[in-house]
């Protein structure tokens, strides 16, 4: 089997492990909703990648080379992250903060999350798509964000976070969801509307204006 036979492999293997634990998660809870067991999908990604990390990456707290670029999120994980902001009295201030990064997107596509010495603020609930991005050269990373170019990266972490996030699409969508894949500030301003949880909940298209093209 070729390199690419066994990231493909792989990555359908976490569409369907994620997808059935996500099934039972909600389908044993439905009180207590989507938003609510993120965490355990977090947990359940980020032991997997623990577990398939290749030797030699160089990623570690501080790098944060990767953190310069347009990052993608589904409604659900926008919706984590508001709560976690609301969780530490931090919305207003974000509010402002993502109001403000929306109108500099266009000059500088730095996260508006990562804050001093290189650190993401919101580790704990960062996106599937900054989870299974991990790379083997800082200098290359450095020099793709100067000049975009191309970063080689450990093929099984990003195979595991996109299975995790195609398995989010379907569910949601089997659960009468929104899930297309919109922009990290546009969205998380969206989610911090105080009904917001509830409108996604209730089935409303809220994060219209927050799509990716």
């Amino acid at each position: 089997m070729s390199d690419l036979d066994a990231d493909q492999a792989l990555r359908a293997q976490w569409i369907v492990t994620i997808a059935e634990a996500c099934r039972q998660l909600w389908g044993d809870a439905p009180e207590a909703g989507a938003v609510d067991q993120m965490k355990v999908v977090h947990r359940f990604v980020d032991e997997a990648i623990a577990g398939g990390r290749a030797d030699g990456l160089a990623c570690e707290a501080g790098c944060s080379w990767c953190c310069h670029q347009k990052v993608a999120v589904r409604p659900v994980e926008a919706l984590t992250i508001a709560r976690s902001l609301r969780a530490r009295a931090e919305s207003s201030s974000w509010v402002e903060a993502l109001q403000r990064d929306r109108s500099l997107a266009s000059m500088s596509p730095t996260c508006v999350f990562l804050g001093t010495r290189g650190r993401c603020r919101i580790y704990e609930v960062r996106p599937l798509s900054c989870r299974g991005l991990h790379a083997f050269d800082a200098s290359e990373c450095e020099s793709a964000e100067a000049q975009d170019g191309q970063v080689s990266i450990c093929a099984a972490s990003d195979a595991i976070a996109q299975g995790a996030d195609a398995a989010l699409e379907i569910v949601s969508i089997e659960g009468g969801f929104d899930a297309e894949l919109c922009e990290l500030a546009s969205a998380v301003l969206i989610a911090l509307q105080p009904d917001a949880e509830q409108r996604w909940d209730d089935g409303e298209d809220i994060f219209d204006s927050s799509r990716l093209d």
